[in-house]
């Protein structure tokens, strides 16, 4: 993938399986003439058919690295990109690029089409490699920031900002 920094992340994504037995998979892949998009997928459970598929991104570099669905069906995407341009971002947190990779949270209903999307990061290598969903539908991205300068053991404000965020999207939102 164009966004491979460490080791494994031409090879990284995620398989998870919901409370109806539908799986969702997390990856990237080329779509058209782009070669790096980030690719979020459910099936059934025999993988027999395919429930629906989307790629999430604009005119840079995708990577689709995390999933998770919520207890009301909206699928959560993380990852990073380089576009400046990604869809749904209006009403979002953080709708703005900051530069260089930013990792980014898509929110996509139950049949797959984009809700809204978010960016998280700063003017550096920003990418969110996992994503969660607490019992109260807060949203948590799990992220790896390397700009230097930023607070520590804490990830930077940017990212940090990731459950306030979902404060913003709940889980329960249409």
């Amino acid at each position: 993938i164009g966004l491979a920094k460490n080791y494994g992340d031409h090879a990284r994504g995620e398989v998870i399986v919901d409370d109806n037995d539908n799986i969702y998979i997390a990856t990237t892949a080329a779509v058209g003439t782009d070669p790096s998009q980030a690719i979020v997928a459910s099936f059934t459970s025999n993988l027999q058919t395919q429930r629906w598929a989307t790629a999430v991104g604009g005119s840079g570099k995708e990577a689709g690295l995390g999933v998770k669905v919520a207890g009301n069906g909206d699928v959560y995407l993380t990852g990073g990109t380089t576009s400046n341009d990604m869809p749904s971002t209006s009403g979002a947190k953080f709708p703005t690029y900051y530069g260089g990779t930013d990792g980014f949270i898509a929110r996509l209903n139950p049949n797959g089409a984009v809700q809204r999307v978010t960016y998280l990061g700063t003017g550096n290598m920003d990418m969110s490699f996992f994503i969660d969903i607490d019992k109260y539908g807060a949203v948590y991205a799990m992220a790896k920031p390397w700009a230097s300068g930023l607070p520590r053991p804490a990830p930077g404000p940017r990212l940090r900002a990731a459950s306030s965020w979902s404060s913003s999207m709940p889980t329960s939102a249409s």
